[in-house]
């Protein structure tokens, strides 16, 4: 085998609203003087702090000495959070993840990490955590349940490494709305994270302080730091001011998900590019604008409100789920459609799907395909279903990832994160009218 570790892909991803803009009665491409109105949002987006996180992250990260243009490697952020990641990955089994920014750290980790990791043994996981997510609004039959995961009733103190937990506490200091009226989960979360730290620091671990087995994200003057600091262990990361969302590209995302093993630097990598393209695209060809514009489109010409997003594979449901809570969303709305999200191809080699011995009511049998003895690779097998589905479905309009991985990932979450900046900055009343401009 090589020593030389080959270059991820950088493919980039594909917005198609070729459904929309049929249904629309516009021709193809038609989304295009639709965009052009956006094109003053995109600058007041670019000029706030959120979206150039990934940029001032990996600046510091790759810059080799001090005094170069950046803080150099050792001393920067992304390398402290690696560190700490590395302190619980020795220290622990399992790692909860709690506070109103688990969702974000949820949805890169199951799009990235194996989708069986849990199940895998420590070693399979490369010596990598279990991950356990506690969002912020978790009742309480599912909070016990986390604590059966890692406080049996019961169990004896103990300093074998696979009875050990930690904890991470990620709060992004955004408020979220819901049916568009703005809502606070900030009570819960700290309430989850209270109960959490509680339990661990007068559970069954033998000997390891409770500062090597917690760790915090949060804004420096929000309630979670406050909480952090009581209980011994202030944050080690400060969500910077004004970023909102855009933390999941922060410790907020990047620390649960170093832990589990995902590239991180690969994953901003996948945001920059994203915000390259968002800020250099004509506005026609711009995959933000095209997304935004097809909710307008779709508003004033079909009477319908975009209603988030679809998953065509498990990996990506909790970044559907994700986007729920970033996305601005209106109070009331009739019928709404939704954005599919899938891949091109498979991150592993395809499984080959045997051919089955059964013949068909007409003597063929299931697999049209045989070009190799083992049958229809999976691939091409699932692919087949998921023509079928669009075919039936026949959804509005799609994202089109090259493969489900950091790099595409990281341009997915910062799609989603642009459109709702720049849909929230389109829909501010104009200086000097009552409402935003229209095509």
């Amino acid at each position: 085998m090589s020593v030389i570790r080959p270059k991820p892909p950088e493919d980039p991803l594909h917005y198609d609203a070729g459904g929309l803009e049929a249904a629309a009665g516009l021709p193809a491409g038609g989304l295009g003087p639709w965009c052009e109105p956006l094109a003053p949002c995109r600058d007041a987006v670019l000029a706030s702090p959120g979206p150039g996180l990934p940029d001032r992250l990996l600046a510091d990260y790759t810059t080799a000495a001090t005094g170069a243009g950046g803080t150099g490697r050792v001393t920067s952020e992304l390398f402290a959070i690696l560190r700490t990641a590395r302190r619980l990955r020795e220290g622990v089994d399992r790692v909860i993840v709690a506070g109103r920014g688990a969702a974000a750290a949820r949805a890169i980790c199951d799009a990235c990490c194996h989708p069986c990791h849990n199940e895998l043994s420590r070693g399979e996981r490369g010596g990598r955590p279990r991950l356990s997510f506690a969002p912020p609004l978790v009742d309480n039959d599912s909070l016990q349940a986390l604590l059966d995961l890692v406080e049996p009733a019961g169990a004896p103190r103990t300093s074998d490494l696979l009875d050990q937990w930690g904890v991470v506490a990620v709060d992004d200091g955004a408020r979220r709305a819901a049916g568009g009226v703005a809502t606070d989960a900030a009570g819960d979360a700290d309430a989850v994270v209270r109960v959490l730290v509680s339990a661990l620091a007068a559970g069954r671990a033998a000997a390891a302080p409770l500062a090597e087995r917690f760790a915090a994200v949060a804004a420096p003057d929000g309630a979670m730091a406050g909480l952090c600091a009581a209980s011994g262990c202030p944050p080690e990361f400060a969500v910077p001011e004004g970023v909102a969302g855009f933390a999941a590209f922060g410790g907020v995302g990047l620390l649960p998900a170093a832990i589990a093993g995902v590239d991180v630097v690969q994953l901003l990598a996948g945001g920059r590019a994203m915000r390259r393209r968002f800020a250099e695209a004509p506005a026609p060809e711009n995959p933000v604008l095209r997304f935004v514009a097809a909710a307008r489109v779709a508003e004033e010409r079909l009477a319908t409100t975009a209603g988030g997003l679809a998953a065509w594979t498990p990996q990506l449901a909790a970044t559907c789920g994700w986007y729920d809570t970033v996305r601005p969303r209106p109070p009331r709305a009739a019928a709404t459609f939704r954005t599919a999200v899938l891949a091109a191809a498979p991150r592993r080699d395809a499984v080959p799907v045997p051919v089955s011995p059964f013949p068909g009511p007409r003597g063929e049998t299931d697999v049209a395909d045989r070009r190799s003895s083992g049958g229809t690779p999976w691939p091409e097998w699932h692919a087949r279903g998921v023509a079928a589905a669009r075919a039936a479905e026949a959804p509005l309009a799609a994202i089109l990832l090259p493969r489900i991985d950091e790099h595409a990932t990281g341009q997915l979450l910062m799609l989603l994160l642009l459109a709702a900046a720049v849909a929230e900055e389109a829909a501010r009343p104009a200086a000097g009218a009552g409402r935003r401009p229209r095509v």
